[in-house]
């Protein structure tokens, strides 16, 4: 939870007596781990792992795309030509969401084919179904909510957004 974003001074001035005490910290880069040691973070008290993903979940053969394709996008109730714009992550402001609908909102008056899914859950969650419903999209966007098989589900997009104001 150490983004940088929205930190005081004061709290700045505090943080690696803070982290010290804590058993562990993990850093997701070798730049957030230099940040780390610079702001005098015990390096025994501190573990990098690059981004969490295991790339091996992500490798499948074109046969297993394609039926995973289907299956998720029957799942959700997508067309087979329908093109997908896909969002997975949090649903919070740090991450750009409030950016989403209005983009898509934009996309879909060149091209009515396209669809949004999200994959996510946060606090965000209620007020973009809103801008959904609001926008009259709800046809067009599809919420799944949080879920434990993204790499399959990413073999239902053609296309992934990540805004974000980090």
């Amino acid at each position: 939870i150490y983004h940088g974003i929205g930190i005081n001074k004061l709290t700045y001035k505090w943080l690696p007596v803070f982290l010290n005490l804590l058993d562990l910290s993990i850093v997701c880069s070798d730049f957030e781990l230099l940040k780390f040691k610079l702001n005098r973070i015990k390096e025994s008290k501190i573990v990098r792992v690059h981004h969490g993903i295991e790339h091996k979940l992500y490798g499948f053969e074109n046969d297993e795309k394609n039926y995973y394709r289907e299956e998720i996008r029957n799942e959700i109730g997508v067309l087979e030509d329908d093109f997908i714009i896909g969002y997975i992550g949090r649903l919070s402001p740090e991450k750009g969401c409030d950016l989403i609908i209005p983009a898509f909102k934009k996309v879909i008056e060149k091209n009515s084919s396209v669809k949004l899914v999200i994959v996510g859950d946060g606090i965000l969650k209620n007020a973009m179904q809103e801008q959904v419903e609001n926008n009259h999209l709800g046809d067009k966007v599809v919420f799944t909510g949080f879920r434990d098989d993204i790499p399959k589900v990413l073999c239902c997009l053609d296309s992934l957004v990540l805004p974000s104001y980090m």
